[in-house]
């Protein structure tokens, strides 16, 4: 799974070092892939992303390390936005119904919603509205 954590900051520069100065300490507890991006369109909107193989693992990581990196990067205080992604794909194949008729040789599939090209290719769905804003990577964190 892929943790984003998402806060409006006023120093990106001190969450960039902080972030960098605590990756090798994530990674010893399983983090993978960490990155950190600005958003393109609101300066100061940083969001931080990595893998992991479990909630758990990322729970145990925060509560170890979490306040600490608060107060170094200067976001002591601030509201953060936690999202958790799985893979679309495993999600694609809990909700399909796969039958495969022996007989026939033919497959069938039944989605149990409206997973029309559109929305597959990542589309606005419905009650979710358009997308606003674009990531890209920090190149302060780039080196």
């Amino acid at each position: 799974m892929i943790v984003q954590y998402i806060v409006k900051v006023s120093d990106v520069d001190r969450f960039v070092v902080t972030s960098d100065k605590y990756a090798p300490m994530m990674e010893e507890m399983g983090s993978r892939n960490g990155s950190v991006y600005e958003d393109e369109n609101e300066p100061g909107l940083v969001s931080r992303m990595s893998e992991w193989d479990s909630h758990d693992q990322m729970h145990a990581a925060s509560e170890k390390v979490g306040d600490d990196f608060s107060r170094e990067a200067g976001t002591e205080g601030l509201n953060w936005t936690t999202h958790i992604l799985q893979p679309a794909s495993s999600r694609m194949r809990e909700r399909y119904q796969t039958d495969v008729s022996h007989a026939s040789g033919s497959l069938s599939q039944r989605p149990p919603g409206d997973f029309s090209a559109q929305s597959a290719r990542g589309a606005a769905l419905p009650g979710r509205g358009p997308r606003v804003g674009s990531l890209r990577p920090d190149r302060r964190a780039l080196g």
